[in-house]
């Protein structure tokens, strides 16, 4: 431990905030902001932002928190409008702060369908109606299964599947590896 008297009673010492560190593991990474709509991002001076995050994270290691606090409220404002920033400290990140969420474009160009998500058998809905309309009612399959092989605990897994509506899939699995050895 290192103990020092400050003699203006508001700064660390040089020879402490070496010894120290800024208190993290690695290097401080640069700020970097999260690109939103253009219009959004054109209304806010990238560079300011920076300059006075940068201020913010100096005025912490001094542990002038007022200071820091004032300089992370002209950050979060500066943007024109009825916008604000919103800084992530521990991504090291910033961006564009609405109500609403930003509105994109549709993909029309070469990765058309590439990130929408797909349906398969498990985002089918797990009501009893639509199981049968596909084929899939597993809690069915499951008892049919239950009923072969272990009949006496047939109101045990029907109690089971009961309790967990949606997860007939895994426990009939759990079921076949149980009874299956």
């Amino acid at each position: 431990k290192l103990w020092w008297v400050s003699t203006n009673g508001k700064f660390v010492p040089q020879s402490v905030r070496d010894n120290n560190g800024d208190g993290r593991w690695g290097a401080f990474q640069p700020w970097r902001q999260i690109p939103t709509t253009p219009e959004n991002d054109a209304c806010v001076d990238s560079n300011l932002v920076d300059r006075l995050l940068k201020r913010r994270d100096a005025a912490r290691r001094e542990k002038d928190f007022k200071k820091a606090d004032k300089l992370l409220e002209q950050a979060t404002s500066s943007p024109d409008g009825d916008l604000n920033l919103r800084v992530h400290d521990d991504s090291r990140t910033w961006r564009i702060w609405t109500v609403e969420p930003p509105k994109f474009p549709k993909n029309d160009g070469p990765f058309k369908g590439k990130f929408e998500r797909r349906q398969d058998r498990r985002s089918v809905s797990t009501d009893a109606a639509s199981q049968k309309d596909f084929g899939l009612n597993v809690g069915d399959e499951c008892i049919a299964f239950v009923e072969r092989v272990a009949p006496e605990k047939v109101p045990e897994v029907r109690n089971l599947l009961e309790q967990f509506p949606g997860k007939e899939h895994a426990i009939y699995e759990k079921v076949k590896q149980r009874f299956q050895k």
